[in-house]
């Protein structure tokens, strides 16, 4: 409890600071008895964070990681997002963007594990998936209003990796394209 206050209070001092130049919050590591980590993480503890992250903006959406999770699944009873740490592209919505008024999100690699476990592709070069499937897939959440977030590697030198921007690239062109054709329409 002592350790939540500290952090909270931190938390506090930012969210004041920039105020509604910050409009997202998405806490790693909030695991509760659903979770292999037992850190005890309950709905009164996190209420401190959430409030403290409402302080400075209160429209911004606040979201607290307890793991990877088989599907959608809200954890904490204010969160605005579901936090959404999955280890590939191949999770969808059940029953449309929402679970229990929490938007579904997803946040997972895009890049290759250098040893086949799926868990160590973080931060790692390459794509895991086309960049075809990748499009479609973010095309396939974002029409039912979904969030989708793809991490991609960051080189020593501040550099992306060049597959992963690519991937990217043609995804923005896509979905862009959509757009334009269902706005001409």
């Amino acid at each position: 409890e002592s350790f939540v206050e500290k952090w909270a209070s931190v938390v506090e001092e930012y969210a004041v600071r920039y105020g509604n130049k910050i409009s997202g919050w998405w806490f790693d590591g909030c695991y509760n008895e659903k979770c292999v980590f037992k850190f005890n993480y309950s709905d009164r503890l996190l209420r401190r964070y959430y409030d403290a992250c409402r302080k400075g903006n209160p429209e911004a959406a606040v979201a607290f990681n307890n793991g990877i999770r088989p599907g959608f699944e809200k954890n904490f009873i204010d969160e605005d997002y579901i936090a959404g740490e999955y280890t590939d592209f191949n999770i969808y919505p059940e029953n449309g963007k929402f679970v229990d008024g929490a938007l579904c999100h997803i946040l997972a690699p895009l890049g290759l594990s250098s040893d086949g476990n799926q868990f160590h592709a973080w931060g790692e070069p390459g794509c895991k998936i086309s960049k075809e499937n990748l499009a479609k897939y973010i095309k396939t959440l974002t029409d039912i209003g979904a969030a989708v977030t793809v991490e991609i590697a960051l080189n020593f030198d501040s550099t992306f990796d060049p597959d992963q921007l690519d991937a990217l690239r043609y995804v923005k062109s896509v979905v862009r394209k959509d757009k334009q054709s269902t706005n001409n329409c």
